[in-house]
């Protein structure tokens, strides 16, 4: 809803600016045409024949036809009273939803009609915009019917003419809409039934009698001083009824002579709704707030288990910590840049590229288990010894998954488990454990296939000397498409600058 109200609010604010009503209809009416699932959008009034100027999008329908439609919002078949030339020919035959608009006494005053996707699912999910919209379009309706009244009662006529008790009355009874006419002192001079209808008060003395009715008279007076130098204006304004509660009112007044008419729109639901919405966007941004520290700690804990799991594997191993440190750098760095080009069928997240660089440092935790005489041993392993050495993948794989059960499901430790289990398999099938091909690798292991080849390629062991970081790259691509996968390693050759760079940073 927070995504529907936000843009509502700043089309009202636009249109409150917007002096033009035939420019105000249009926006509203454009600003529908784009709400997702609409497809077409008109405005109907129900007025005598010539009160007003029909448009491409606003029509007038005789007020004779107000009996034939209904005053609750529907959704209306192609058997309806609304003319099929209202909307282009492809929309014709689709059923139209129907929101009415209700004048200040409970009439029908017009309706906003839409062609859209699911009618009745959207007028279920959209009750509250399309009110707000509805109230809006009726009462630009009744500020533009009044301009023209007064217009055409002014004629050639001084303002003060205006204001003989005839053509007063004449005025204010033409509109079914709350309105006055106050002095310079801000006396009511007049008010119409429907004003004393809808504010609680009886008669026009009890307005001057208890006095102050509108609540902020500074705030009021400053706006009325506002309208002299533009002639018209709107203000937001709080009034007292007769009921005892205060409402917030829409004030759109004119100068006439030494007096001010005004008309009053009842705004306090869209007003609270406004509040409402703020409060409800200041407490999600204190959740948001809360939630990021709370996920910081979080994902702080994650790194610091992870290291010292990571660390287990360390005690036993001739290799370093630094070792590890250039494995996750290498894995960020080729995550980095699958994010950049996603060459596969299936898309990363930005997120991935930190998993990666975490997640990576678990890849041979199995090695724990490894016996010190083998995975401690300077010669080359016998076959029977390199069958148990194979097995750290499928231990750091137990290792891992138990403790992710512990977490739950698709915990921190998920993408770690299918490293340890995976990065030993090779792109053409040979590898272990599991002997899998291409695609049914996981791209985390095939990340770091390459990223632990590469490492072990350019460290020193006691059975060799390190490798130049272009005989290892040379290593690599020839074993493209047999070892690894063909695109990650060119990805990999792209940015190989970036592994030197890296294995400098953290030399043995």
């Amino acid at each position: 809803m927070t995504r529907v109200l936000e843009p509502l609010l700043e089309l009202f604010r636009k249109l409150d600016n917007e002096l033009s009503n035939g420019r105000k209809m249009r926006m509203l009416v454009d600003w529908l045409d784009r709400f997702p699932g609409v497809r077409a959008t008109r405005l109907v009034h129900f007025d005598n024949p010539g009160s007003d100027k029909a448009s491409d999008f606003s029509f007038l329908i005789p007020s004779r036809q107000v009996p034939l439609f209904p005053k609750e919002p529907a959704v209306l078949n192609g058997k309806s009273p609304i003319p099929q030339n209202i909307f282009p020919v492809e929309y014709q035959k689709d059923v139209t939803l129907y929101y009415p608009l209700a004048s200040a006494n409970g009439d029908l005053a017009g309706a906003i009609l839409l062609k859209c996707v699911s009618p009745r699912k959207f007028l279920a999910q959209n009750q509250l915009p399309l009110g707000f919209l509805a109230s809006k379009a009726q009462d630009i309706s009744c500020l533009g019917r009044l301009q023209r009244q007064v217009r055409s009662l002014r004629g050639n006529r001084d303002d003060a003419d205006l204001f003989t008790p005839a053509m007063l009355g004449r005025l204010m009874n033409m509109l079914s809409i709350p309105m006055y006419v106050t002095n310079g002192n801000g006396d009511f001079l007049s008010v119409n039934d429907v004003f004393l209808h809808t504010f609680g008060y009886e008669r026009i003395e009890d307005l001057n009698g208890k006095g102050q009715f509108f609540a902020d008279e500074d705030q009021w007076s400053e706006g009325i001083a506002q309208i002299l130098h533009g002639r018209s204006g709107v203000i937001n304004v709080h009034v007292r009824t007769g009921r005892g509660d205060t409402r917030v009112v829409q004030n759109a007044s004119t100068i006439i002579g030494r007096n001010t008419l005004g008309v009053l729109f009842d705004v306090s639901d869209f007003v609270r709704l406004n509040e409402d919405l703020q409060e409800t966007l200041e407490n999600h941004r204190m959740v948001n707030e809360k939630l990021q520290a709370t996920t910081s700690v979080l994902q702080k804990t994650q790194a610091t288990a992870m290291k010292s799991l990571a660390a287990l594997a360390e005690y036993r191993d001739l290799e370093t910590g630094k070792h590890l440190h250039r494995i996750s750098e290498y894995n960020a760095a080729l995550a980095a840049e699958v994010y950049r080009f996603q060459p596969f069928k299936f898309n990363i997240s930005d997120e991935y590229i930190d998993d990666m660089h975490l997640s990576s440092m678990l890849h041979d935790i199995g090695k724990v288990g490894v016996p010190d005489g083998i995975l401690l041993k300077e010669g080359a392993l016998t076959p029977s010894e390199w069958t148990v050495m194979k097995k750290h993948t499928i231990w750091g794989w137990n290792i891992l998954n138990e403790a992710e059960q512990e977490l739950g499901k698709q915990s921190f430790l998920t993408l770690s488990s299918r490293i340890a289990l995976h990065h030993h398999e090779r792109w053409d099938g040979t590898g272990y454990p599991h002997g899998l091909s291409g695609s049914e690798i996981p791209l985390s292991a095939r990340i770091t296939a390459i990223a632990d080849v590469y490492d072990a390629l350019t460290s020193k062991r006691p059975y060799k000397e390190p490798w130049l970081h272009e005989q290892a790259f040379s290593e690599i691509l020839a074993a493209r498409e047999k070892h690894f996968d063909p695109v990650l390693v060119d990805l990999a050759v792209g940015i190989q600058d970036t592994f030197r760079d890296v294995r400098r940073k953290y030399p043995e």
